[in-house]
């Protein structure tokens, strides 16, 4: 048989809004749930539960000599934040400030420096001649890749000639 821990809010653990009342297992999410995976023919058990896990349930046994236990939890209700809040190390700051002036100089290079490409196709034809193709692709300032890419072209076809 299987088990499911359910942690949740007001929806796993059914209070009904504005009142103290519960609702009944079977109208609460994971009763629903419950309910509905049994009928498909499989064994499970959905157990939901706040900041207190009762004694009695098959999920709350000791695990590897352990007892598993939520103590306590931070909710945000407006937004999903990761904060550090702990540094172990004295000088792991360095290793912060690397990644975070990397990661801003990625970002500038990203939104801030047009990307370009040029691709070239050598063809050898029937008759013996070789032939390119050039085609370039610019995200913005076109009329500048156009330039560029007129001159890579004259370029090439005075350095072949």
């Amino acid at each position: 048989m299987l088990n499911v821990l359910a942690y949740g809010d007001s929806l796993s653990w059914g209070i009904v809004p504005d009142t103290r009342v519960r609702l009944p297992f079977d109208q609460r999410w994971p009763g629903v749930l419950e309910g509905r995976l049994n009928a498909a023919g499989e064994k499970v058990r959905v157990f939901a539960f706040a900041a207190k896990l009762a004694d009695n349930i098959p999920v709350g046994a000791p695990k590897a000599g352990y007892k598993w236990r939520l103590a306590d939890f931070e909710k945000s209700p407006l937004a999903h934040v990761l904060s550090i809040k702990y540094d172990p190390f004295n000088g792991a700051f360095i290793a912060w400030y690397f990644g975070g002036f990397g990661l801003i100089g990625a970002l500038m290079f990203v939104f801030f420096f047009s990307h370009k490409r040029v691709w070239a196709m050598i063809d050898k034809g029937s008759d013996g001649r070789t032939e390119v193709v050039l085609a370039g692709e610019a995200n913005r300032n076109n009329l500048g890749f156009e330039d560029k890419f007129k001159k890579i072209a004259d370029d090439l076809k005075t350095s072949v000639t």
